[in-house]
């Protein structure tokens, strides 16, 4: 048994002239407060684990359900995380992959985001950052992340690289 897909018809996707990455630019921040505050959290945390732990009372719930509890007024819901419909094209071509970053910025607006994230593998990586890197005004609230699997990849070519003269090869 076979499917027939309806076919998708993207419009196609100028590259045009190759644009870099923008200038870097630095962010100063303060955050010596909320730092200060969730030392204290913790330092909290751990002595009423301590305590529960030596006077056999009911035990202190773990890290994540403390830090949910002790919140100020935010109401804390669960995550869902969800694929994009099937896109009938080849998935390293420049179209595909700013269909791709339509459609995210679509759902973004629709959940009254602020900004969404892109996971790729390393090849679309590559041509999102060049679509993005074009249109930095049109989807700027883009965060592209490069999957677990391609992060560790390169994480483990730099130690190969770093360390091949120490006998690692061997």
């Amino acid at each position: 048994m076979t499917l027939d897909a309806d076919p998708i018809i993207l419009c196609p996707y100028n590259a045009g002239e190759r644009v870099g990455p923008p200038s870097r630019f630095h962010i100063a921040l303060d955050n010596r407060k909320v730092v200060e505050q969730a030392q204290k959290k913790n330092l909290i945390w751990i002595l009423a684990r301590l305590h529960a732990a030596s006077s056999q009372e009911n035990p202190v719930v773990g890290w994540t359900g403390f830090n949910i509890t002790t919140r100020d007024n935010e109401d804390v819901s669960q995550n869902t995380v969800a694929y994009l419909p099937t896109i009938n094209a080849p998935a390293t071509e420049m179209s595909t992959i700013h269909e791709v970053l339509i459609r995210s910025q679509k759902i973004m607006n629709t959940l009254e985001l602020k900004s969404i994230a892109v996971v790729c593998d390393q090849s679309i990586y590559a041509k999102a950052i060049e679509i993005l890197w074009k249109h930095k005004d049109k989807f700027s609230h883009i965060v592209p992340r490069l999957g677990a699997y391609h992060t560790i990849c390169t994480l483990m070519t730099i130690i190969g690289k770093r360390f091949s003269d120490a006998g690692l090869l061997e």
